[in-house]
């Protein structure tokens, strides 16, 4: 239920379930957590609300995708400030060995590409293809 919440944008709906027994590091069938879903949907208030709870923003799903791939692919700066400003890794891979700056700059996401390099983004990073 928290997934599907956090994937639709159901921000007091994720409240409600992590009031009550909801695993905010759960992951589902992809290994993604509520984090990584809200954050492919661009749900900054979803975001905001599994970070107030202690989600581990490192999690990485079985594509080693963690949340701030997400962010980066869809260009969302606020996201991607929410979780650099709460301890994520900007330089992990994923398992094409991407950083969230390859996806950003294969996106053309000029913005996010500054944004990621200002945070201390490893530009000489290679993939793994």
């Amino acid at each position: 239920a928290l997934h599907k919440a956090a994937s639709n944008g159901h921000d007091l709906v994720v409240k409600l379930l992590l009031d009550g027994s909801a695993d905010v590091n759960a992951l589902n069938i992809t290994g993604s957590t509520a984090l990584h879903l809200a954050c492919r949907g661009g749900f900054l208030s979803v975001a905001q609300a599994l970070i107030a709870r202690v989600v581990d923003v490192n999690i990485k799903d079985h594509l080693g995708w963690t949340a701030l791939h997400e962010a980066a692919e869809i260009g969302h700066e606020p996201l991607i400030w929410l979780l650099v400003n709460n301890g994520i890794d900007v330089d992990s891979l994923n398992f094409e060995g991407h950083t969230a700056l390859h996806r950003a700059a294969e996106g053309g996401r000029v913005n996010v590409v500054q944004l990621l390099l200002q945070q201390g983004a490893d530009v000489n990073m290679r993939t793994f293809t």
